[in-house]
């Protein structure tokens, strides 16, 4: 699951209580009311011995749904190997076996490093039984059912005080959870309670970790609510909201950090814009301003991605002289893009394309190609751009328009092709970039979209 503009459906979840297994399959059930059909697929698991309750309920004033497993097993200890066996032993699905196994390896993972452990050696306590099994598993086979949309939470409410398990009374996060929940945003607030569990970390891990603070874009479409076991002055609640992406436009998400800088030399400044890409900037640049008592000034703005953030942040107060670092959480709708090859008297060139509900709007050479077919056959650059514009317009109109695989037309390495200053970036927030004339462009338009 990547990009927004991959699917037409997002999932978002609303972690303001916190998050559990139980939770975020009560939520889905009471979106799209399909109990039965997790009943029906659970049967194809080697697993019985319990039977499952859904029942109305209330938290804070607010009806929604709770979810509960019984289970006649006693304390079972299962390994990572036993739990595989049972799910690639079953008929489920192969995406929902995937998925499943996917989530209880980074459990295994966490819970390996939390106790000095080899993944094999690890066996799950509570997470090992069969509720937790029917969390995990259920929330796969309910997100299948609704074809899989990008899943995206809100900043995780983690809780406070401790938690009573087989390892004893555990500070709030468990240690699990919170290496589960490295890179991932997450506050305290409410009543003393565990609010993330290890099954509701591991799900949220699983399914990307996508994190955004508002909802995004979109028309809603459904949504549901989840309780939980306890309640408190903070309702108690999770709440699903399935949303339909609008199919003219494309939107990300990001972070952009900013500080005032009023007393460094201009090449630290270019040092420290170096050091904030190393560290996994989308885009950095500077903004002249005047700050108090009439001094010139520099904004230093950083766009990144939520899970950079905290180490961008580092790297800005480590490397200037600022004290503080302001963060802001941004969306930008965006035109979807596409590629194509033109065939030139030249040699093959990139053409951009922006496009709006199918049209294309906007269209450009890229400028890297451009400039290497210039500096080889030294012509000036305004003459490349001028003769692929007119051999473009006539490909257009005969349809001559090739695709292919462009490096390998012109038999160029990453590095000819590589940005110094760009980074690899999953497809959620691909190309963010803030639009300001005096930017460093490291968006999939290029300088010749500007």
């Amino acid at each position: 699951m990547g990009n927004l503009a991959e699917g037409s459906k997002i999932l978002y979840v609303d972690c303001s209580a916190g998050i559990a297994g139980d939770m975020f399959l009560a939520a889905l059930f009471d979106m799209t009311g399909s109990f039965e059909h997790l009943k029906n697929e659970l049967n194809k698991m080697p697993l019985s011995g319990y039977s499952l309750d859904l029942f109305k309920d209330k938290r804070g004033g607010i009806s929604g749904l709770r979810f509960d497993v019984d289970s006649e097993e006693g304390h079972v200890h299962r390994h990572l190997t036993n739990i595989k066996e049972m799910i690639l032993g079953s008929t489920l699905t192969d995406s929902v076996k995937k998925m499943t196994v996917r989530a209880f390896t980074l459990l295994a993972e966490a819970e390996g490093k939390v106790h000095g452990e080899p993944v094999d050696h690890v066996h799950f306590h509570e997470v090992g039984a069969v509720d937790s099994i029917i969390d995990i598993t259920g929330a796969m086979i309910m997100l299948e059912y609704l074809g899989w949309p990008e899943v995206v939470f809100s900043p995780l409410n983690v809780g406070s005080g401790t938690v009573s398990c087989a390892h004893g009374v555990l500070p709030v996060p468990a240690p699990a959870t919170v290496e589960l929940l490295k890179g991932i945003s997450v506050y305290s607030e409410g009543d003393p309670m565990e609010r993330v569990t290890p099954t509701g970390a591991v799900l949220v891990k699983s399914l990307g970790g996508r994190i955004s603070a508002g909802m995004p874009h979109g028309k809603i479409a459904d949504t549901g609510i989840g309780l939980g076991s306890r309640d408190g002055i903070l309702p108690n609640i999770l709440r699903a909201t399935m949303l339909e992406k609008n199919d003219a436009l494309l939107f990300d998400r990001g972070v952009e950090l900013s500080a005032n800088i009023d007393d460094m030399l201009p090449q630290d400044l270019a040092f420290l814009m170096e050091k904030l890409f190393d560290a996994g900037a989308l885009d950095v640049w500077f903004e002249n301003i005047q700050m108090k008592k009439n001094r010139p000034a520099v904004k230093v703005c950083v766009l990144c991605h939520e899970s950079y953030s905290e180490l961008l942040q580092e790297t800005l107060l480590r490397e200037s002289s600022s004290l503080g670092v302001r963060k802001i959480y941004v969306e930008r709708s965006m035109l979807e893009r596409s590629t194509e090859i033109l065939e030139t008297s030249l040699g093959p060139v990139r053409i951009k394309m922006a496009v709006m509900g199918g049209k294309i709007i906007k269209e450009m050479p890229e400028f890297e190609d451009i400039k290497k077919i210039a500096s080889e056959r030294s012509i000036p650059l305004s003459e490349v751009r001028s003769l692929i514009a007119r051999e473009r317009e006539t490909a257009v109109k005969s349809s001559k328009l090739i695709q292919g695989d462009f490096e390998t037309k012109l038999n160029m390495t990453k590095e000819d092709l590589k940005d110094p200053h760009a980074k690899e970036t999953d497809g959620h927030y691909h190309g963010l970039h803030h639009s300001h004339s005096h930017s460093h462009d490291h968006s999939e338009i290029g300088e010749e979209g500007k």
